[in-house]
């Protein structure tokens, strides 16, 4: 991951207006093609303060733990999604989405094949 995406602020994941697609990126810096996908929170809007801040350190912490195989992460807490970008590893969305599912079982993949 770029630094000033996941690792420009310790526990806060970025957090923009801006369009995805003019975000996220569709190739990594030697011009191999790159993956995305969603995941949604569905009821992430009713949490109070501090659980919702406790699922978002959680989920922070796991999109680090597979930094060298996400490209580049965005979470719309407006709109209850997270949208990762990954190198193209067989079943690493699935295994990205299982960790989050760990700590956050309503998370659900939004994917297609």
């Amino acid at each position: 991951m770029e630094e000033n995406d996941m690792s420009r602020s310790k526990n806060q994941l970025p957090v923009s207006a801006e369009p995805l697609w003019k975000k996220f990126p569709t190739r990594d810096k030697n011009g191999n093609a790159l993956s995305d996908f969603m995941i949604i929170f569905p009821g992430f809007k009713k949490l109070a303060r501090a659980e919702l801040q406790n699922k978002i350190n959680f989920v922070y912490n796991t999109l680090n733990s597979y930094s060298g195989s996400i490209e580049y992460a965005a979470l719309n807490l407006k709109n209850n999604f997270l949208m990762i970008s990954v190198k193209p590893i067989p079943g690493i969305q699935l295994e990205i989405t299982s960790a989050i599912q760990a700590y956050v079982p309503e998370a659900k993949l939004v994917s297609h094949f």
